[in-house]
């Protein structure tokens, strides 16, 4: 918006993913950092959560790159590293 009035903006070409790089749930992903740490995680929920997360990327024809668990790093389930993958 420009003064209250909706400004048009250029399309962006949409980027078809190929790749995901996924790191399940640990045994101690009940610690991992979290906004109200009064919550308690279902681990078995979250790891059934991940599993289903992972067949739907593998239905929608993504290849998966599975790393191992990290249980001294509950957080280490969210992968954040920037990659570029080339073929």
């Amino acid at each position: 918006r420009v003064g209250g009035s909706l400004v048009p903006v250029a399309p962006m070409a949409l980027v078809t993913p190929t790749h995901a790089i996924v790191r399940p749930p640990s045994s101690s992903y009940d610690a991992c950092i979290r906004d109200d740490a009064s919550v308690e995680i279902d681990v078995a929920l979250a790891r059934a959560q991940h599993s289903a997360y992972v067949e739907a990327l593998r239905d929608a024809g993504i290849a998966i790159e599975i790393l191992p668990q990290l249980p001294d790093a509950p957080d280490a389930v969210f992968v954040e590293d920037t990659a570029v993958i080339l073929d």
